[in-house]
């Protein structure tokens, strides 16, 4: 299948979408994915490499749901139940995820601040706790305690493989409808009364409704 997506991005650039989505890394994928998943009509995944060839393809991967904002966290329990979860939410291959706990560990001066944020995020259900000093070596004998007033943990934490997780969200949606073109540049926007009106790119104009930029740093 994943075959199939990559023959589907060689033939001639449609010139119009109802979505193009610029930038096929975990964004990118993970956009273009659900858009099609939830009928948004035509959608055009963009790249100008390939899958996963921007920094999506270079991260280490760490799962982790311990965020400051209600907003982030929100995205990051999610997130994390969709990795944890791959083959019930995505169906194809999985996301390599590998279960091995993550600790956020804190000096004394950000000790109320951790405690304050834990109990947070144990309101909004996620499973992770406040830790002492005796703990954090129970858990990662290893590590060294100077400086370490506690620490949070989340058992749950871990690591993912985001080339597998692009991967699998394109051959998924591709098998759903979604239309790729790799190795094409997005050159500029089309703006036409005040608003975007589709993408002008190496392989001529696309005319689309809505264009989602996913393009990381080079946004």
């Amino acid at each position: 299948m994943l075959d199939d997506a990559l023959r589907n991005s060689g033939g001639p650039m449609p010139s119009t979408a109802d979505v193009v989505v610029v930038g096929a890394g975990l964004f990118g994928a993970s956009v273009a994915y659900q858009l099609t998943r939830n009928g948004a009509g035509r959608v055009l995944l963009l790249d100008q490499g390939m899958p996963a060839s921007g920094d999506s393809g270079r991260t280490v991967g760490m799962v982790r749901h311990h965020y400051s904002n209600d907003v982030t966290a929100k995205l990051a329990i999610r997130g994390g139940e969709i990795i944890r979860n791959w083959r019930d939410e995505v169906g194809i291959a999985d996301a390599g995820f590998v279960r091995s706990g993550f600790l956020l560990a804190v000096p004394q001066e950000r000790l109320d601040a951790c405690i304050g944020n834990v109990r947070r995020l144990q309101r909004l259900g996620l499973d992770t706790r406040f830790v002492s000093t005796d703990e954090i070596a129970d858990i990662e004998p290893l590590i060294s305690r100077e400086g370490v007033a506690g620490g949070a943990y989340e058992p749950d934490g871990g690591f993912a493989n985001s080339y597998l997780m692009i991967l699998g969200w394109i051959t998924a949606a591709t098998s759903m409808g979604l239309e790729t073109r790799f190795g094409t540049t997005v050159e500029s926007l089309v703006v036409r009364h005040g608003r975007v009106a589709g993408v002008r790119t190496s392989s001529g104009v696309v005319e689309a409704g809505t264009v989602v930029v996913a393009t990381g740093a080079w946004a």
